[in-house]
């Protein structure tokens, strides 16, 4: 077959799709995919890639920080802190985590599944930290925060967490003019005693956090496999509007895909043999300057899903984003764009990052889309529109 064809066949496809399910949709908007209770979630999941290597590998594991999207830096009880004021805090919202996590002084703990902090930014005399309260009342856990000076002011509190390895991650605050951070992997937990026995002559498998059943849902099922090749980062907004991208694990700066970056030429755009595009999905129409991405791109009455792809052109790099959503990385298909725009090149620590995607809230209605891969990164801004 050659490519004349097999566009002609996928061009069918996505017609017949669309149709189907536009039927059943209609023209309604697409529905609030969360439930996020008024606040602001940022959230990353993560696990290490199938690999013979790894015969050892986690489940995908789920780090989901909510918080009120107006804590204003100009409210009164606010501005002790951001004074950096010793002796002052402030709550700032609440950690979930699964079991595997090591932040600052909070361990992988055995017998649980997921747990919840309430979080506190302070600063003491050593410096500025989190104070993560244990949900179930229990002891305080410390994480010393880096700190920086930003000279452009964040009028309210903002949060992301970037992918910096198969199981790392970095969590990024934004309040004032200050910029902290803090490391973050999962581990496997400790095993209690007894389980320990019961292993004693069997191979040492990781236990599932995640469990389906008759009552599981194909969409759960379905999301569950998707997780097994990619992790996620993503956005629920107040009302329950979820943005996320996935994006494929494993795609290391040893791989021979990110070998061929440098060689890619003016006008073409970036190619995986080993991988698909990242996957753009939205419930809300995201605008890119002038130019949107609406919902329903695919089937009216359901969430915007593209491709997203990295175009080389003179002097710099652009996005573009195709409505061949589950496209792999060699089917690159023009015919199918549905935008392209400017991207910022820039280079910064983290050499050894695989490739990842970061989306970074710098409002309640406003965000920063960012690519990275070893020490290059490419990033633009975007606006939540109804």
């Amino acid at each position: 077959m050659n490519e004349p064809q097999a566009a002609l066949i996928r061009a069918a496809i996505l017609a017949v799709g669309i149709l189907l399910t536009g039927a059943a949709a209609g023209a309604q908007a697409p529905q609030p995919s969360a439930r996020a209770g008024g606040l602001l979630h940022v959230s990353l999941v993560l696990s290490r890639p199938p690999s013979t290597a790894f015969a050892l590998s986690l489940e995908p594991q789920e780090i989901d920080f909510a918080y009120a999207a107006d804590l204003s830096a100009d409210a009164p009880q606010h501005r002790e802190l951001l004074a950096a004021t010793v002796g002052s805090r402030v709550r700032i919202g609440i950690l979930e985590c699964p079991r595997t996590l090591r932040l600052g002084a909070i361990a992988p703990e055995a017998g649980v599944s997921r747990r919840s902090f309430e979080l506190w930014l302070a600063r003491d005399a050593h410096g500025w930290a989190l104070e993560a309260h244990a949900g179930d009342g229990g002891s305080v856990h410390l994480v010393p925060l880096g700190h920086r000076a930003v000279d452009a002011a964040r009028p309210a509190l903002t949060a992301s967490m970037t992918a910096v390895s198969d199981l790392g991650g970095l969590l990024r605050l934004r309040w004032g003019r200050h910029a902290w951070s803090a490391d973050f992997r999962f581990e496997t937990p400790p095993r209690p005693a007894e389980e320990l026995a019961s292993l004693a002559h069997t191979s040492d498998v990781v236990q599932s956090d995640i469990a389906f059943d008759n009552a599981s849902s194909p969409p759960e099922v379905a999301r569950s496999n998707t997780l097994a090749e990619r992790n996620e980062s993503a956005v629920v907004l107040a009302d329950g509007s979820r943005i996320g991208v996935m994006f494929y694990k494993g795609l290391a700066v040893e791989d021979e895909d990110y070998r061929r970056l440098s060689g890619t030429a003016d006008g073409d755009v970036v190619q995986w043999v080993r991988a698909a595009p990242p996957r753009l999905t939205s419930d809300v129409t995201l605008r890119f300057g002038r130019t949107a991405l609406p919902t329903g791109n695919l089937a009216a009455g359901f969430a915007g899903m593209y491709a997203v792809w990295l175009r080389k052109v003179d002097g710099g790099w652009r996005l573009v984003f195709n409505d061949e959503a589950d496209s792999w990385g060699t089917q690159y298909d023009p015919a199918f764009d549905a935008a392209e725009i400017d991207a910022e090149y820039s280079r910064s620590a983290g050499a050894f990052r695989p490739l990842g995607v970061t989306l970074v809230p710098t409002g309640n209605s406003r965000g920063r889309l960012v690519l990275h891969w070893g020490p290059h990164e490419w990033a633009a801004d975007f606006a939540v529109t109804n």
